[in-house]
């Protein structure tokens, strides 16, 4: 009698190793252009000495065009995450909860970590600047833009390309570890600032480990770091 052959089909509910698809032209449009954006618009003004506002203002479009044309050309992964959601909302909502919760309780230790080796620095020029742009957008421009478009921006970049998409050619940790790390360099501004890749990267991988875990759910990250972007930046505008 002869033995039946093993079903090479996936466990239902197991993790699944890669998407079943890598990058399509669209996506790596949006990565390009996320790219020039990060380099070009800067560059730009130092050569025409643009002021705050101008560059304030195209800071906004950015992320205005950035979210809307992610929204767009990531609409599989979002479709595939609302799927998971409405399968597992219980265990959606803890993953969220905890992500929440891990991304605030995560730059404690590398930030301890620094302040006892005398690296920390001050501030962060990230941090300035987003105190900055209050005075240079009307307030709701700026909630919108630094609790909702730089959130959904971010996780279509590095946790949906560079983690959910990546793994199909690279090894999944590996990934993780890779994303979170350029996430932390994304957010300093000088070499003084590089002790604080850290405390970013422990933050990014926190969202990275929250997809992961929760098979690819893009939702659980997006929700988790508009949460954390959301609740200080709608407390400055309420306050004022």
């Amino acid at each position: 009698m002869n033995a039946s052959a093993p079903s090479s089909a996936p466990l239902e509910g197991s993790i699944p190793t890669h998407p079943s698809r890598g990058f399509d032209r669209g996506q790596l449009l949006f990565l390009a252009l996320y790219v020039a954006f990060l380099i070009v618009p800067g560059r730009l003004f130092e050569a025409l000495d643009a002021g705050a506002g101008p560059r304030a203002w195209t800071g906004i479009l950015r992320y205005v065009l950035l979210a809307g044309l992610g929204i767009w050309v990531f609409r599989d992964a979002i479709a595939r995450s609302w799927t998971l959601t409405r399968e597992r909302p219980v265990r959606t909502g803890l993953l969220v909860i905890a992500a929440v919760l891990a991304a605030e309780i995560a730059p404690i230790i590398p930030a301890v970590l620094l302040s006892a080796l005398g690296w920390m620095p001050e501030a962060g020029t990230n941090d300035a600047n987003v105190s900055a742009l209050t005075d240079q957008v009307p307030a709701l421009v700026f909630v919108i833009t630094v609790a909702l478009l730089g959130p959904l921006t971010e996780e279509f970049v590095f946790r949906e390309a560079l983690v959910q998409r990546a793994r199909r050619w690279v090894p999944v940790w590996t990934c993780v570890l890779i994303s979170s790390l350029a996430f932390g360099a994304l957010h300093i501004h000088t070499l003084a600032e590089l002790p604080l890749v850290l405390l970013y990267a422990s933050i990014a991988l926190v969202y990275a480990l929250a997809l992961v875990i929760s098979r690819g759910n893009l939702l659980v990250p997006i929700i988790a770091h508009v949460i954390h972007n959301g609740v200080p930046t709608l407390s400055a505008f309420l306050g004022q």
